[in-house]
């Protein structure tokens, strides 16, 4: 089971998707959606934006996530989930896929759409 989430600003359509943040994929490490042109390029930038008042963290099924809920799930690290699937591992074969990364602490990023 997967599931994509989305930061939603005020005035957004209630049918807007809002901005990427991230897939997260059961038993699989969190895959954040980087955003060059806003500096969503770590774990620290996005976690400084969502910390924002006017932000509100949703899933692809409109259900309001908390900070907290989401950045726990979001953050775990790939060697303490159990049995983990590492998606980029898999992707990649070693060789890293244009326009993906890891931020210093190792989290996945891809600047590309995906879902």
């Amino acid at each position: 089971m997967s599931i994509n989430f989305y930061a939603k600003f005020p005035g957004d359509a209630p049918e807007a998707e809002g901005l990427h943040i991230g897939l997260h994929v059961h038993g699989r490490e969190f895959q954040f959606r980087g955003h060059r042109d806003r500096g969503l390029v770590t774990v620290a930038a996005w976690r400084d934006f969502l910390e924002r008042p006017d932000v509100r963290i949703v899933d692809e099924y409109s259900a309001p996530h908390s900070l907290e809920e989401f950045w726990s799930r979001a953050t775990l690290r790939p060697a303490d989930i159990d049995g983990a699937v590492h998606m980029l591992r898999l992707r990649w074969q070693g060789t890293p896929r244009p326009g993906t990364w890891r931020d210093d602490g190792g989290h996945a990023f891809a600047e590309y759409e995906f879902c």
